[in-house]
């Protein structure tokens, strides 16, 4: 009930203020953020070979200590400050992009009422992003410690993140244009 109540608030908070400003502004900070990142790896001295953990790949517990072990000190180091730091801003400016991107196009698409509005939430994949980085953060931390739980968290949770909120995305995208230009996006209220 709570749950419902504050996801009905986001949605609607991102329903009154949509504006194209916004989603031009997240767009931009979006690509800004895309330029800093090879400024970012190599201002951490991040190697271009270093196995990610952030891939859609499916790996077993074991692997994801294995790879934190091929990282070595330095590269669990260098790790440990990009997801602190740039892994953790990104999916923050990334919610705010979807969720009035999304809201811009479904205020145009469906009416008010429609439950199509809360499509806005698929921005929450934002939120599993951050969880993600979170988890792969505590492993870096507690390593060498197998920390078992943990590491099968952070692996459902990449898989989420690619495999059921990519697909909602798109879904959402795809849905709310077509909607948007059939009414030639002239709000719906």
């Amino acid at each position: 009930m709570v749950a419902n109540q504050l996801l009905n608030r986001i949605s609607l908070f991102f329903y009154k203020n949509t504006a194209l400003r916004l989603v031009g502004l997240f767009l931009i900070l979006i690509v800004l953020m895309l330029i800093s990142l090879p400024l970012f790896e190599n201002i951490l001295q991040i190697e271009e070979n270093m196995i990610s953990l952030d891939t859609p790949q499916t790996y077993s517990s074991d692997k994801v200590y294995e790879i934190l072990t091929e990282w070595g000190k330095g590269g669990r180091l260098q790790q440990f400050w990009f997801h602190l730091t740039w892994d953790l801003l990104f999916p923050v400016i990334y919610f705010f992009f979807l969720g009035f991107l999304l809201s811009w196009f479904t205020k145009r698409g469906f009416k008010r009422a429609s439950k199509m509005q809360k499509l806005n939430l698929v921005s929450f994949v934002a939120a599993v992003d951050l969880l993600e980085n979170i988890a792969l953060f505590l492993l870096i931390i507690f390593f060498p410690a197998n920390v078992y739980i943990l590491s099968w968290i952070k692996i459902g949770l990449t898989l989420t993140k690619y495999y059921v909120f990519g697909p909602a995305i798109l879904f959402g995208l795809v849905v709310s244009t077509f909607f948007a230009i059939k009414n030639r996006f002239i709000i719906q209220d």
